[in-house]
C-alpha cells in the first residue's frame, strides 16, 4: 500500500468470476457419444444408455456450439457431395478468432465427442466438450474417453 499526498492506494489482483452454467451435470465423468444427423439436418448426440443395445439421443446445449478454444471446426454448409468441411485452426486463432455461429459448428456427423450428460430442470441435454475422432478410424482403448459406451468395442468395426 502506497500513500501518495494522503491518499491510499491498495493494488490488489482482481477477482476471477467463476462462469455458472444454468445446467445441472448428471455426472462429473465425462461420456463418450456419436454425433448423428436427425431428419431435420439437426446434429445430436447418441450415447449407450444402461440397458443393452439401446441409445439415448440428446440435443446440444447451446454452450456446445461456443468456438472459442476449438481447434476443428467445421462449417455448417455442406459442399455438392453433402459433407462439410473441417477446418484446423493454430491455438491463437481459436482464442482470439474464434469465428461465427452462424457459419460453424465444433463438431460433425459421425465424429465422437466428449463430454457431460446435464439437465436444465426437465429436459436431458448433452453438453460437448472435446472431439476424440471419427467413428472408425480411431484406434483407443474405451476405457481412456469413458466406461459408458460400446463405440469402442471391437465388434462394431
Amino acid at each position: 500500500m502506497k500513500i501518495l499526498s494522503g491518499l491510499k492506494i491498495a493494488i490488489v489482483s482482481p477477482k476471477k468470476s467463476r462462469k455458472t452454467s444454468r445446467y445441472k451435470r448428471e455426472s462429473n465423468k465425462l461420456i463418450t457419444a456419436l454425433v448423428i444427423e436427425d431428419e431435420n439436418n439437426e446434429l445430436k448426440a447418441s450415447i449407450d444408455t444402461d440397458k443393452i443395445g439401446i441409445k439415448e439421443v440428446l440435443t446440444f446445449t447451446d454452450e456446445s456450439f461456443d468456438l472459442k478454444d476449438k481447434i476443428s471446426i467445421f462449417s455448417k454448409q455442406k459442399d455438392d457431395n453433402g459433407k462439410r468441411t473441417r477446418f484446423i485452426r493454430d491455438i491463437w486463432s481459436a482464442k482470439f478468432f474464434p469465428g461465427f455461429k452462424e457459419n460453424y459448428i465444433p463438431f460433425n456427423k459421425n465424429w465422437l465427442v466428449k463430454g457431460y450428460v446435464v439437465t436444465n430442470g426437465f429436459t436431458k441435454l448433452f453438453d460437448f466438450k472435446e472431439l476424440i475422432g471419427i467413428k472408425g478410424y480411431i484406434n483407443v482403448d474405451k476405457n481412456e474417453y469413458s466406461d459408458n459406451n460400446s463405440y469402442f468395442s471391437k465388434s462394431r468395426y
